[in-house]
C-alpha cells in the first residue's frame, strides 16, 4: 500500500484501484470501476468537465428557448400540490434534452449556463412583470380587454370603489391637464335583472359629470352596446383608470381588490411574484436533476 495521501487517513485499508494510494471514506471518489484517490478521478472524468465555447452557446440558447416557453405559458399552470410534481417531472425530461444538447458534459460551468439560459428565457418572455415583481398595474392591453367584472360582494372590493370615488380629482386633474392617455371609468349598467359593470372611454369631465362612450361590448346586456354615449356623475362612478406619461397603469382599484381576494382563495397564488420563482424554481431543480443525478454517478 502507498502511503502519501493528502491527508491523514489512519488506519484505512482502502486503496485507489489504479495508483494503490491509500485513501478513506473522505477523500475518496467512487466511480463505477472502484475507488479512485481524487487525482486518478480527475485523470479519467477530466474530458466530462472540459466544455468547448460552441457546446456551451448551443446549451444556453437552448436553455432559453425553454425558459420562455416556461414563462408563456405559466399561468396556466394550476393545480395544487399535483402540478408541482408534473413540473418537475417535466423539468426533469427537459433536462435530459439540454444535457443531450450538451454534449453529456458535466460541471459548474453546464450547470450556470442551463440556469442563466432558463432565466433569461423566462425575462424574455411575458412572465417577466410577474418576475420582477411589476405585476402590479393589471393593466389591459387593448379596450377588448375591458370586459365586465361582476362584484364579487367583498368588502375589499366595496373600499376600492371608494378609493376610486375619494381619489377621482387626481384623475380629472391628469385628464385635464393630459399628463397620460387612455383615460377611462367604470360604471354599473342595468338591463331588467341583468347587470354589469363596464368600462367607458372618458371624453369629458365637467362640474361632477363624467361623459363618454362605451369601451367594450357588453357580455348579456341587450339595451346598449359598444360605442354607445355614456355619461354619469362621480357618485355613479365604480373606478378610473389611465396611463401616465411614464407608461404605467394608473388606477384600477377594483381589480386589484379582485386578485387579491383570488390570491387569499387560492392557497399557492398562481399570478404572484412568489408563487412564479417557487415554481420556477420547482422545475429548475427538475431539468438540472438528471445532470447533477449523472454526476454524482460518475
Amino acid at each position: 500500500m502507498k502511503f502519501g495521501a493528502p491527508h491523514s487517513c489512519f488506519d484505512s485499508r482502502l486503496t485507489c484501484i489504479d495508483c494503490q494510494t491509500q485513501v478513506c471514506p473522505q477523500c475518496m471518489e467512487v466511480c463505477p470501476v472502484g475507488n479512485r484517490c481524487k487525482r486518478c478521478a480527475e485523470r479519467f472524468t477530466s474530458h466530462l468537465t472540459k466544455v468547448s465555447p460552441k457546446i456551451l452557446l448551443q446549451t444556453l440558447l437552448a436553455a432559453g428557448v425553454v425558459g420562455f416557453a416556461y414563462g408563456s405559458i405559466h399561468n396556466f399552470l394550476f393545480g395544487g400540490f399535483f402540478i408541482w410534481f408534473l413540473i418537475y417531472g417535466v423539468g426533469f425530461l427537459v433536462g435530459r434534452g439540454l444535457h443531450k444538447v450538451a454534449n453529456h458534459k458535466l460541471g459548474g460551468k453546464i450547470i450556470a449556463t442551463v440556469v442563466s439560459g432558463l432565466l433569461i428565457g423566462a425575462l424574455a418572455s411575458p412572465a417577466r412583470d410577474v418576475m420582477l415583481g411589476q405585476s402590479a398595474s393589471f393593466g389591459f392591453d387593448d379596450e377588448d380587454d375591458f370586459v365586465s367584472m361582476p362584484k364579487s360582494g367583498d368588502d375589499s372590493v366595496a373600499a376600492a370603489e371608494e378609493t376610486a370615488r375619494m381619489s377621482f380629482p387626481n384623475f380629472e386633474k391628469a385628464f385635464k391637464s393630459q399628463e397620460g392617455d387612455d383615460f377611462k371609468g367604470r360604471t354599473l349598467f342595468k338591463d331588467g335583472d341583468l347587470v354589469e359593470h363596464l368600462w367607458f372611454n372618458v371624453e369629458s369631465i365637467e362640474n361632477g359629470k363624467l361623459t363618454g362612450r362605451l369601451a367594450n361590448k357588453p357580455a348579456e346586456l341587450v339595451n346598449i352596446r359598444k360605442g354607445a354615449p355614456v355619461s354619469i356623475t362621480v357618485n355613479q362612478l365604480e373606478d378610473w383608470h389611465y396611463v401616465n406619461q411614464d407608461d404605467v397603469d394608473v388606477g384600477n382599484f377594483t381589480a386589484r381588490a379582485q386578485r387579491r381576494a383570488a390570491h387569499q382563495n387560492n392557497g399557492f397564488g398562481m399570478f404572484t411574484t412568489g408563487s412564479f420563482w417557487m415554481t420556477f424554481g420547482i422545475f429548475i431543480a427538475g431539468v438540472l436533476s438528471p445532470i447533477l443525478r449523472v454526476r454524482m454517478r460518475n
